[in-house]
C-alpha cells in the first residue's frame, strides 16, 4: 500500500485547501466511512531504500558514484571498443575485467540488500502493529470499534490509544481519560527528549463526549463507552495547517457544534463554537501514551505527512578523509598507468615498422591513429594497477570494525543499558585521524543532573556547593525569614517564583507519592529545591495550580490561577507566567538568563553581579528571577493580545513572543539561583589522555565566561601553565575585537617560545561581531595555534558555525570530530566530519543524529584512542597493500610489453589475472579486521601514540612512494627469477605461454600471501584461516578452469591440463619458495633499519611489550587502562545522581548507591503498564473493556499472547571472544635476532638449493647455430673445417639441405631431447596468439573462416586451419648419422607434444576429400603426413605459443642411443622454414634433462646470488649490533662528549628518551 512522498490531495470528505487541510468530524462525515479518503497520503511508512523492481538499477547507479567502480566500468567498455571494433587492438578481454567488477559490486550489493532487508522487515512489522479505529455510521447508527492495522489508518479516522501504546498517526485529541483531558505522552522516539509531554484535548470536544448527559443511559457507561456513545453528537471540521516538519509547532482551529441529549430520539442542536488548536492539542506519531488510560483523538496527518516522516532524513552523507586521500592516490595512480602507457606506445611505433615486415605476423590496421590507438591498448593493458578490490575490501572491513564498536564491552554502560554505536559504517577509520575535538559541556562533559546549590536573595547568599546532593540552604532561610520581615518578603517572592512559574506536572506514583514531571533537568531541580523549603507544588488542575506553603500548624494552601504561559526559547532564553493568586492580584513571575534579564529589570541590586561573577566561578549554572504586578488595564490589554496571538494561524510563535516582550519589563529582581552540573565520572582523564595525543579541544558551551573558565579548570581543559587568552566584545564592537585578535597573536606567539600551552576563551557575541566584520580567518588564525578553545554563551548555529571555519580554513584540511549530548549540539554534530553522540539526560537526538553514539563522555577516549587508531593503522595497511599487489602485477606485465613484440600481450591469461584481486582478497581483509600492533592498554596508557594517526602518517604521498618503490624492487626480483628459471621449464616441455605464465602467477600469489603476513602484526586462527583460504581458492579455481573441458573450451582452450605440466616442474617447486623468501628478506632487511634507527613510539611499546614473560595478547577485563571499563552485569556501577526514590524501586533492579529524590525523568506511574497517576473524577476513567480484543483477534493481527520477560541487560554486547577482539592470539615483534636468523637460515638454505641443482642437475647440451645473424660458437661440439657454415633458404623458398660434420666433445646419455630454436620468434604477439580458430582444430568447418588473419591462400583456396600458428609451422627437418657406424640415429618424434593437446585435435569430417581447401600436408608436407593431419605432434606442439621469443620446442627424441665424448656425427639439416629479414637465427639443440631440469646453470647462479646477499644482510645486521646497537625498548639519543658509554641505559624506559618525531615519515 505504499504511496509516493508527497500529498495527494482531494475534495472527497478531507480536503487540503491551499495551506489549511479541512476534516470533517461528527454524525454523517467521518471520513472512515466514506470513499474518497483514499485520496489522501496512506498511513504506510516505507523507509527501506530499495524495492524488487528498483533494486538493481538503482544500486548499480549507486556504485557507479564510487570513483573506483566507474573507472572499472569505463575501462571495461573501453575494452569492449578494442575486443568487439576496429577502433583499437584490445588484448584484454572486457569480459574478464568485467566479471571482476560484476563480483566485487555484487558483494556491496549483497551487503546493501542484506542491510535493506533488515528495513523492509521493520516497516513490515511498524505497518503492521494493531490499532483501535472507531467507525461512525454516517446513517446515524451506533459507532463500532473496528480492529485494523496502521497501514489502514487514513485521515478523519477516528481512534483509540491505549496507554503504553504508540500514536499511529498524527492525532488531534478530542478526549482523555485524565482530568481536564489531559495525558502524559513520551516523546523519546521523535526528539530523543525522556521526560514526558503533556498533552490536552480541546475542552470543547472533552466536555462534549465525556461529560454525559443529563438524563439517558449514556451516563451510566464507563467513560471511553461513553466517549465513544457520544461521537455522534459532535459535528464540525477540524481546520489544521498544511503538512510541516516541526515537531514543537502546530497551528488548528476546531469548529464544532455539539447536540446535546435529551433522551432516546431528540436532539438541540448548540450554536457552532471555535477554539484553536496548538502543540499541545497534536499528538505525533512514534510517540508514546504514557500514564493516561486512553486518548480518543482525530487523525489529521498519515505517512510522509506525520511529523515523525517528515523529521526523518538520513544524516548528511560524509565522504571520510581516507577516501579522499584514495581518491587522490587513484589519480596518481591513473597518471602513473598513462605514463607506463606512453612509453610503451612510443617503443610500439618506433619499432612498428621492424615487426611489420615479419611474414609470420599481421600488426593490423585500426580506426584511430597508431600513436592514439596503442595508447589505449596499453592504458586498457595496465588498468590493473588500480586495485578493483579495494572498496569492497573496505567495506567489509568497515563493516567489522563498526561491529567490534558496537560489541566493546569496555564501552557499554550498564546503568543506561547503553552499548556504543556506530551508525555509520564507512568513518570508523577517521576515529584514528581526529585532530579538533569540538564538545558540549552540560550533558558531555557534565552529567545534566542539576541540583540548586545556591542562591543570592537581597544581598545574600544561601546554601553551599560541598556536602550532601541536594539544596541545602533551608534553615538559613528559615531564619532570615524569622529574624528580618523585609528579607522575609523577598524570600517569599523568590519562592513564589520557582513554585509557579514553570511547566512541572505533578503526579503520584502507585504508593501515593508525590512526584514531578519536568521539560527540562534546571526547571526540576528548582521546583524540588522549592518544595524542600516548604513552597510545595501540588497539583495543577486546569489552569488552577495548587501550592502548599509551611509545614506543621503553619501549613497553608495557595491556589494560582494561570492566566498565561510565555515559554521558553533559545532566541528568548526566558520563561514567564502571569497569575492570578487567590487575592484577585494579577502578577507577572518571569526567570531567564542573567544577561536578559538584567536587560529588562527596573534596577538591579549591587550584589546580583557580583554574586553572579562567584557563582559562575564555582562552575554554576546561574539563572535571574524577577517579578512585576501587572495593573488591571495593562493586563487586559495584555491578555486580548494574548487571546489574538493565540488564535492565529500564521507567525504565532512570533506574535506570541512580541506579546510577551510587551509585559516582561520594569522587572523587580528577587534573587539569582546557581545550579550545579557535576563532571562526569572520567571527564578530567579522559580530557588529559585526548591532549597528550595531540588533540586540541574546544569546548562550546552556553554558559557564561566565568562558569566555563572554571568548568575548564575542574575538567582539566584548562590548566594553571597555561597561558589563557581572553576575548570579549559588546555590540558593534566588531573592528575593536579583530584589532585586539590580531594583538593576541603576539602574546600567543611568546608563550609558545617559552614553552607553554596556550588556550582561548571568547564570547559568542565576539565571535558574532568578528563574522560580521569578516575577520573570521583573523579569528581562526589564532584559534587554530591554541591547543584548548573555549567559546561561551554560544548558540547551536554558531556551534555549527566553529566546526565549518575549522573544516574549511584550517589546511590540510583536518579530521574533526563533534561530541554532545542534546537536540542543541545536533547542527554541530552533522557538521563535523565525525558526529559523536552521547546517550544522556536531554534525550537520544543526538545519537540519533550522529556517527557513534557512547554511554558516557569517558568513552570516548577509547573509541578515539583504541578502536580509531586500531581502525586506521588497519584501514592503511590493506589500503596500501592493495596498491602494492596491483603494482607489482602490473610491472610485470609492463616488463613483458617489451619481450612480446611491444604490441601490449599480456603476461598472464585473461581470467587468471582477473583471479588476482578475488583470490587475494580474504587476507587482507583478516588484516583489516583483526590485526593490533599495540594492545588497548598500551595505546590508552600512550597516547601520544595516536600521533601518527592525525598526522596521516601511515597513509600518504610518501608512504605511496615507498610503497610503489618496493613493488618496484619485488617486480624485478621475480622478473629476475623468471629469466633464470624459464630454460629448466623449456626442458620439462612446459615454457608454453600459458603454463609459464600460470607459474610465475602463482609465485606471484604466494609472495602477495606472504607480504599479507609480513603485514600482520597480531595473529589468530582467524588470520591462518584466512591465508589458508586463498590458497584454497586459488586451487579451486585452477581445478575449476583447467581441468573441466567444456568450460575451458568456452573461456581458454589451452588452459587445459595446465597445472599438471606447471607442477611437474621441479624448477617451479623451488619458485614457490625463493620468491616468497626473497621478499621476506628484502621487507625484513629494510624493517630492521627502520626499526634500529629511526625508531617510533609503536616501535619502542611493542619492544617493551615483547620483553614480558607473556608474549601472548589476552585482553582482561582491567586492561582497559582507564574509565572505559564496564563492570559485570551483576555489579551495576554507581551513578553520580538519579533523581528516584530507592525505597519505591524493585530492589534487584535499583543501583544500592542511587540517592534519594521525587523527581523522576521517567514516565511518573511507575512500571509499564501501570495506569493510575493522573486521575480523572470519573471513576471509570480507566475501564477500556470496550476496546480489549479478543485472544483471536490478537492471533489475526500477528501478536503474541506469550510475552516473554524482559532482559536486565537486553542491549548488552555478546561477550565472546571474536566480538570483543580477544580472540587467543600471538605477536609478532620484530627484533635483530629475528632478522639475523631469518636472513641467515633462509641465505643458507639458498645456497644449499645452488648446490643442489648444481650437483643434481646434470643436464647437458649441444648447441648448433645453421641459419641466421650474429653467429656464435657451437657448444658441446667441434665443427670440422668441411662442414657447412650457414643453411639458408633462398629467397624463393626452396629447400636448402645442409650437412654439418662435428665431434661431440661431452658424453650424452639417451634419452636425448633434439629440439630446434628460433630466435626471435614472437609467437607471445598479440595477433600471433589471437590468430586460431578452436572449433576448426576440434574440427569444425564454419561457412566462412573465422580466423582474422591468414584465411586463403594465394589460389583463393581456404587455409584449415586458419591463422597465423597454422600457417607459420616450422617446417625444418634433420637427421644424424654416426660417422662410425655410418648409421642415422632414430629421432623419435613420440611424446613431443602434449598428449591432451593431441586428443582434442580433430581434422574434419571428409577429409582430405573436401574441395576448395588447402591442408596443412600440402602446405608442410615434410612433416604433416596426410593421415594424421592436425593430429600431427609436430603441429600440436608448435601451435601452443611459446612464453618467451626465443622459441624452443621438441623436434625428437633419440631414445637408445648414447652420444660419445669425442664421437663424430654428421647433423643433416633440409631447411625450408624462412628466416629471411627477420633478424633471427636458427639452432638446433641437442639436450639431456636431469632431475631438476635442463642444462642451464642460470638458476643455480641465480640461487648462489641470492643467498649471498641473505647472508650480506645478516652480517650487516650482526656488524650493527656489535659497534652501534639500540637498547631495546629505547630510541636512540644524541650523546654529548662527556656521556658515558651506559649514559642512556640508566634502566629510564620513558619513550620521550628518544629524539626522532613520533611514527615521523621514515
Amino acid at each position: 500500500r505504499a504511496t509516493k512522498l508527497g500529498a495527494m490531495v482531494g475534495r472527497a470528505e478531507g480536503t487540503t485547501n491551499g495551506t489549511i487541510r479541512e476534516i470533517p468530524l461528527g454524525a454523517g462525515h467521518g471520513v472512515a466511512a466514506s470513499e474518497g479518503h483514499h485520496s489522501l497520503v496512506s498511513n504506510v511508512i516505507v523507509t527501506s531504500k530499495y524495492t524488487a523492481w528498483n533494486f538493481l538499477p538503482k544500486n548499480i547507479w549507486e556504485q557507479l558514484h564510487k570513483a573506483a567502480n566507474l573507472y572499472f566500468f569505463t575501462i571495461s567498455i573501453v575494452m569492449a571498443l578494442g575486443n568487439l571494433t576496429p577502433l583499437f587492438h584490445g588484448t584484454i578481454n572486457f569480459a574478464s575485467t568485467f566479471a571482476t567488477l560484476v563480483i566485487m559490486m555484487a558483494f556491496s550489493s549483497l551487503i546493501a540488500g542484506l542491510d535493506d532487508r533488515a528495513r523492509h522487515r521493520a516497516d513490515a512489522q511498524t505497518n503492521s502493529q494493531p490499532a483501535c479505529r472507531i467507525s461512525v455510521d454516517a446513517s446515524g447508527g451506533a459507532p463500532k470499534v473496528e480492529r485494523t492495522e496502521w497501514s489502514d489508518v487514513r485521515v478523519g479516522d477516528f481512534l483509540v490509544v491505549k496507554s503504553e501504546e504508540d500514536f499511529p498517526a498524527d492525532l488531534v485529541p478530542l478526549a482523555c481519560s485524565g482530568d481536564e483531558g489531559g495525558c502524559y505522552v513520551s516523546t523519546a522516539n521523535l526528539d530523543g527528549e525522556t521526560n514526558l509531554k503533556i498533552k490536552t484535548a480541546a475542552q470543547l470536544t472533552q466536555h462534549a463526549l465525556c461529560g454525559g448527559a443529563k438524563e439517558g443511559a449514556v451516563d451510566a457507561l464507563p467513560l471511553l463507552d461513553r466517549a465513544v456513545a457520544n461521537l455522534t453528537s459532535v459535528s464540525g471540521v477540524v481546520s489544521a495547517e498544511a503538512p510541516q516538519k516541526s515537531i514543537h509547532n502546530f497551528k488548528g482551529t476546531l469548529c464544532a457544534r455539539v447536540r446535546e441529549v435529551g433522551g432516546a430520539s431528540s436532539n438541540t442542536a448548540s450554536e457552532e463554537t471555535a477554539v484553536s488548536l496548538g502543540p499541545q492539542q497534536l499528538l505525533l506519531r512514534g510517540t508514546t501514551l504514557r500514564n493516561t488510560a486512553w486518548c480518543l483523538g482525530i487523525v489529521v496527518y498519515t505517512g510522509h505527512e506525520t511529523r515523525m516522516a517528515m523529521n526523518s532524513r538520513s544524516a548528511p552523507s560524509k565522504i571520510a578523509n581516507i577516501e579522499r586521500t584514495i581518491n587522490r592516490v587513484m589519480m596518481v595512480v591513473i597518471g602513473a598507468q598513462a605514463a607506463m602507457a606512453l612509453v610503451c606506445d612510443i617503443a610500439f611505433n618506433l619499432t612498428l615498422d621492424n615487426f611489420s615486415k615479419l611474414w609470420y605476423l599481421s600488426v593490423g590496421t585500426t580506426l584511430l591513429p597508431n600513436w592514439i590507438s596503442s595508447w589505449l591498448t596499453f592504458f586498457v593493458l595496465f588498468s590493473n594497477l588500480m586495485p578493483i578490490s579495494l572498496y569492497a575490501t573496505m567495506e567489509v572491513c568497515n563493516f567489522a570494525q563498526a561491529y567490534f564498536i558496537q560489541s566493546d564491552l569496555e564501552m557499554y554502560d550498564a546503568d543506561e543499558d547503553c552499548p556504543a554505536k556506530a551508525r555509520t559504517t564507512n568513518l570508523g577509520h577517521e576515529l584514528g585521524q581526529v585532530s579538533y575535538i569540538f564538545s558540549d559541556k552540560t550533558g558531555t562533559l557534565t552529567q545534566n543532573v542539576m541540583e540548586l546549590k545556591q542562591v543570592s536573595i537581597t544581598g545574600s547568599i544561601f546554601g553551599s556547593v560541598k556536602g550532601p546532593r541536594g539544596f541545602r540552604g533551608g534553615p538559613e532561610l528559615a531564619e532570615a525569614v524569622a529574624s528580618d520581615p523585609a528579607a522575609a518578603a523577598a524570600i517569599e517572592g523568590f519562592l513564589e517564583v520557582l513554585a509557579v512559574s514553570h511547566t512541572v506536572v505533578a503526579t503520584t506514583d502507585q504508593n501515593g507519592r508525590l512526584r514531578y514531571e519536568a521539560e527540562s533537568p534546571d526547571e526540576g531541580a528548582l521546583v524540588e529545591a522549592a518544595a524542600d523549603v516548604e513552597w510545595r507544588f501540588l497539583s495543577r488542575k486546569g489552569q488552577t495550580m495548587t501550592i502548599e506553603v509551611g509545614s506543621g500548624a503553619a501549613k497553608r494552601s495557595e491556589t494560582y490561577s494561570i492566566l498565561a504561559l510565555n515559554a521558553f526559547t533559545s532566541a528568548r532564553k526566558r520563561q514567564s507566567v502571569v497569575a492570578q493568586r487567590a487575592s484577585g492580584e494579577r502578577v507577572l513571575l518571569v526567570k531567564g538568563a542573567d544577561n536578559v534579564m538584567i536587560d529588562r529589570a527596573a534596577s538591579v541590586h549591587a550584589s546580583v553581579n557580583e554574586h553572579l561573577t562567584a557563582f559562575a566561578e564555582q562552575g554554576l549554572r546561574t539563572l535571574v528571577l524577577g517579578r512585576r504586578t501587572l495593573p488591571d488595564a495593562e493586563f487586559a490589554r495584555f491578555l486580548e493580545a494574548y487571546t489574538r496571538a493565540q488564535t492565529t494561524l500564521t507567525g504565532r510563535e512570533e506574535a506570541l513572543a512580541a506579546v510577551a516582550e510587551s509585559i516582561e519589563k520594569d522587572l523587580d529582581i528577587l534573587g539569582v539561583t546557581a545550579i550545579e552540573d557535576k563532571l562526569q565520572v572520567g571527564v578530567q582523564d579522559t580530557i588529559e589522555r585526548l591532549r597528550a595525543a595531540g588533540i586540541k579541544l574546544w569546548v562550546l558551551t552556553g554558559d557564561k565566561l566565568e562558569t566555563a573558565r572554571n568548568i575548564g579548570f575542574s575538567a582539566r581543559v584548562l590548566s594553571s601553565e597555561m597561558e589563557i587568552l581572553m576575548l570579549e566584545a559588546e555590540h558593534g564592537e566588531g573592528q575593536a575585537v579583530a584589532t585586539r585578535a590580531l594583538q593576541m597573536g603576539a602574546r600567543l606567539h611568546q608563550a609558545v617560545n617559552e614553552g607553554k600551552t596556550v588556550a582561548l576563551m571568547i564570547t559568542g557575541q565576539a565571535i558574532e561581531e568578528l563574522t560580521n566584520c569578516g575577520a573570521e580567518l583573523d579569528f581562526l588564525h589564532l584559534a587554530s595555534r591554541c591547543s584548548v578553545v573555549i567559546a561561551c554563551r554560544v548558540s547551536p548555529s554558531q556551534k555549527a558555525q566553529m566546526v565549518r571555519l575549522v573544516r574549511e580554513g584550517v589546511k590540510p584540511t583536518p579530521v574533526t570530530l563533534a561530541v554532545g549530548d542534546g537536540a542543541n549540539d545536533v547542527p554541530m554534530i552533522q557538521e563535523a566530519q565525525v558526529g559523536v553522540g552521547i546517550s544522556g539526560r536531554e534525550g537520544k537526538q543526538a545519537v540519533n543524529s550522529a556517527d557513534f553514539g557512547i554511554g558516557q563522555f569517558r568513552y570516548l577516549q577509547r573509541l578515539l584512542l583504541v578502536h580509531g587508531r586500531w581502525n586506521y593503522r588497519r584501514v592503511a595497511k590493506f589500503t596500501l597493500y592493495s596498491f602494492w599487489k596491483n603494482a607489482v602485477l602490473v610491472l610485470l606485465m609492463f616488463y613483458y610489453v617489451f619481450i612480446s613484440g611491444n604490441v601490449g600481450t599480456s603476461l598472464f591469461e585473461n581470467w587468471v589475472r582477473a583471479s588476482y584481486n578475488v583470490v587475494l582478497a580474504v587476507p587482507i581483509i583478516c588484516v583489516g579486521v583483526f590485526d593490533r600492533d599495540v594492545s588497548d592498554k598500551d595505546a590508552l596508557e600512550h597516547p601520544e601514540l595516536y600521533d601518527t594517526g592525525r598526522r596521516g602518517l601511515d597513509l600518504n604521498a610518501m608512504k605511496l612512494i615507498e610503497t610503489l618503490l618496493s613493488a618496484v624492487v619485488h617486480s624485478v626480483v621475480l622478473v629476475i627469477m623468471m629469466g633464470y628459471a624459464l630454460p629448466h621449464f623449456v626442458a620439462r616441455g612446459a615454457a608454453d605461454y600459458y603454463t609459464f605464465s600460470t607459474a610465475v602467477f602463482t609465485w606471484l600469489v604466494i609472495t602477495m600471501n606472504y607480504r599479507v603476513a609480513f603485514l600482520t602484526t597480531t595473529w589468530n586462527r582467524l588470520s591462518l584461516v584466512g591465508l589458508a583460504f586463498s590458497f584454497a581458492l586459488y586451487i579451486l579455481f585452477l581445478g575449476c578452469y583447467c581441468f573441466i573441458q567444456w568450460q575451458v573450451r568456452v573461456f581458454s582452450p589451452w588452459m587445459y591440463w595446465v597445472p599438471v605440466h606447471m607442477l611437474s616442474t621441479p624448477v617451479f617447486w623451488v619458485g614457490c619458495f625463493v620468491a616468497p623468501a626473497l621478499a621476506t628478506v628484502i621487507d625484513i632487511f629494510k624493517a630492521y633499519l627502520l626499526l634500529e634507527f629511526v625508531p617510533d613510539r609503536r616501535d619502542l611499546i611493542l619492544e617493551r611489550a615483547g620483553d614480558k614473560s607473556e608474549r601472548q595478547l589476552q585482553d582482561d577485563d582491567d586492561s582497559s587502562g582507564g574509565y572505559g571499563g564496564a563492570l559485570d552485569e551483576h555489579v551495576p556501577r554507581p551513578t553520580a545522581q538519579a533523581w528516584q526514590t530507592v525505597s519505591d524501586l524493585d530492589d534487584s533492579a535499583q543501583p544500592p548507591c542511587e540517592p534519594a529524590s521525587s523527581f523522576v525523568f521517567d514516565h511518573p506511574e511507575g512500571p509499564s503498564r501501570r495506569v493510575g497517576s493522573l486521575q480523572a473524577a470519573d471513576p471509570t476513567a480507566g475501564d477500556t473493556s470496550c476496546t480489549d480484543w479478543s485472544q483471536a483477534q490478537m492471533r489475526s493481527l500477528g501478536q503474541d499472547l506469550e510475552g516473554e520477560q524482559p532482559e536486565r541487560y537486553p542491549k548488552r554486547p555478546n561477550a565472546s571472544a571474536f566480538s570483543q577482539q580477544t580472540l587467543p592470539s600471538w605477536q609478532f615483534v620484530l627484533s635483530w635476532r629475528i632478522t639475523f636468523a631469518l636472513t641467515a637460515v633462509l641465505g643458507s638454505i639458498l645456497l644449499l638449493l645452488a648446490g643442489l641443482f648444481w650437483i643434481v642437475s646434470g643436464g647437458k647440451e649441444i648447441k648448433l647455430q645453421y641459419d641466421g645473424t650474429q653467429f656464435f660458437e657451437p657448444e658441446g661440439l667441434e665443427l670440422d673445417q668441411s662442414s657447412a657454415k650457414n643453411c639458408t633458404v633462398t629467397e624463393g623458398g626452396t629447400t636448402n639441405s645442409c650437412t654439418f660434420k662435428a665431434r661431440v666433445t661431452q658424453h650424452m646419455k639417451a634419452p636425448i631431447r633434439v629440439d630446434f630454436v628460433v630466435d626471435p620468434f614472437y609467437q607471445n604477439h598479440a595477433s600471433f596468439l589471437e590468430s586460431f580458430d578452436w572449433q576448426e582444430l576440434q574440427g569444425t568447418v564454419a561457412e566462412k573462416s573465422p580466423c582474422k588473419f591468414m584465411n586463403e591462400d594465394s589460389s583463393g583456396a581456404r587455409l584449415f586451419p586458419c591463422g597465423l600458428q597454422a600457417t607459420s609451422l616450422f617446417n625444418d627437418t634433420f637427421s644424424i648419422v654416426d660417422d662410425f657406424t655410418d648409421e642415422e640415429l632414430l629421432l623419435s618424434k613420440q611424446g613431443i607434444a602434449w598428449e591432451t593437446d593431441v586428443k582434442r585435435f580433430h581434422n574434419p569430417e571428409g577429409y582430405p576429400g573436401l574441395p576448395g581447401m588447402n591442408w596443412l600436408f600440402q602446405r608442410f608436407p615434410s612433416i604433416i603426413p596426410e593421415e594424421l593431419g592436425v593430429q600431427t605432434e609436430a603441429f600440436a606442439a608448435w601451435v601452443r605459443p611459446s612464453f618467451s621469443p626465443i622459441v624452443q620446442k621438441a623436434y625428437a627424441v633419440i631414445l637408445d642411443h648414447d652420444l660419445q665424448e669425442g664421437q663424430t656425427i654428421f647433423i643433416n639439416v633440409n631447411a625450408s622454414f624462412p628466416i629471411t629479414n627477420t633478424d633471427a637465427r636458427k639452432m638446433l639443440v641437442l639436450a639431456t634433462t636431469g632431475p631438476l631440469g635442463g642444462p642451464s646453470d642460470g638458476f643455480e647462479r641465480f640461487l648462489l646470488g641470492a643467498g649471498s646477499v641473505c647472508w650480506a644482510a645478516a652480517l650487516v645486521v650482526a656488524a650493527i649490533q656489535c659497534s652501534c646497537s639500540r637498547k631495546r625498548g629505547e630510541g636512540r639519543r644524541r650523546r654529548s662528549a662527556d656521556d658515558d658509554d651506559d649514559s642512556g641505559g640508566s634502566g629510564s624506559s620513558e619513550i620521550e628518551d628518544t629524539d626522532v618525531e613520533p611514527d615521523s615519515d621514515r
